[in-house]
């Protein structure tokens, strides 16, 4: 009984924590955009050029979007892998663990979307946070994954990522910038609208 009343406590801190996380993502992007609007305003009360117009829309579009940050992690095969190496696509940067319940039921449609995916110009990547090597390779062996695993073992790319609750999906575009996320697992049909 004390172990059930310690994992809901468990349990309500880290969705606590996944909320708060999400609010603060959010409240940090309004406030970038109010910044951009206050601005925008500013440089109306100027006299108009096209050159002008046309700097205030480059300034608009590149701050609508996150850079995202390179990593270097290791796949399951001790391959080097870096972010960076894939631009020019578009990358669904997932992040889970093998312990998660909610991970679990999204991989088969992950394996399923890889499957849909393959001959198009997007890359999964699925970065394990905190588990050990072989504890991932015995569940991607026994769940036949299909994508590219990556190991983060001392969850150094999850901090870099703000990763407050799992699984939680990044979209990176063609150029690198962080145009999308979303916390909770995710059935198919969603992972189609996503990388829309």
């Amino acid at each position: 009984m004390k172990k059930k009343n310690i994992l809901t406590a468990i349990l309500v801190i880290a969705i606590f924590a996944a909320v708060y996380g999400m609010k603060v993502y959010t409240d940090s992007y309004k406030n970038k955009n109010s910044i951009v609007q206050s601005n925008k305003s500013e440089s109306e009360k100027n006299q108009s050029t096209p050159d002008k117009d046309k700097e205030e829309k480059q300034v608009q579009e590149t701050t609508d979007y996150y850079k995202s940050t390179d990593f270097t992690l290791k796949d399951l095969q001790g391959k080097t892998v870096k972010l960076s190496d894939f631009k020019g696509k578009k990358v669904f940067l997932n992040f889970w663990a093998t312990w998660c319940g909610p991970c679990k039921r999204e991989i088969p449609d992950m394996i399923k979307f890889q499957e849909e995916i393959k001959d198009d110009n997007i890359v999964i990547l699925a970065v394990n946070i905190g588990d050990s090597k072989s504890k991932v390779e015995d569940f991607v062996k026994k769940n036949n994954i299909n994508f590219t695993v990556l190991l983060d073992e001392k969850q150094q790319v999850a901090i870099k990522y703000n990763v407050s609750g799992i699984p939680t999906t990044y979209l990176i575009d063609e150029n690198g910038k962080l145009v999308k996320w979303t916390t909770g697992a995710m059935e198919i049909y969603m992972m189609r609208d996503f990388i829309k």
